[in-house]
């Protein structure tokens, strides 16, 4: 096969492949101005339940505190669902859609861990003051 042929089976073959890939890219999707202020509305109902559940939670200076933030996403997952039907209204692809609900748990835990270990450490210290004080 000459050097000629061989570029040219190549660039068909690549022809041929990518419509195969095109199924894989980015569909566009339509985000109107409703839906933003719909996911914000959703986000800020997770937020807040997120909050809400970890002030109502009453800790210990034993408690671990990745427990506590475990707990308190499991009772807010609810709150993300509203999202997943928001973006497959707009028509963004699942495997987007569960990305972003994934990035947006992260975060959440990220956050909760983080409070919940300084009311730990604030419970720990202030029961060390305590101990100390005659």
């Amino acid at each position: 096969m000459n050097k000629l042929t061989h570029a040219l089976l190549i660039f068909f073959s690549l022809l041929a492949v990518k419509p195969l890939l095109a199924q894989d890219n980015w569909q566009e999707s339509i985000i109107t101005d409703a839906s933003r202020q719909a996911i914000v509305a959703a986000t800020q109902t997770f937020h807040s339940c997120l909050q809400s559940e970890l002030k109502s939670y009453t800790m210990k200076a034993s408690t671990d505190p990745r427990a506590v933030s475990d707990i308190i996403l499991r009772k807010c997952e609810s709150q993300l669902q509203p999202l997943t039907q928001i973006y497959t209204q707009a028509s963004v692809p699942p495997k987007l859609i569960t990305r972003y609900l994934r990035k947006r748990r992260t975060v959440a835990a990220r956050n909760l861990l983080r409070a919940a270990m300084f009311r730990q450490a604030a419970l720990v210290s202030q029961s060390s003051v305590l101990e100390k004080t005659p």
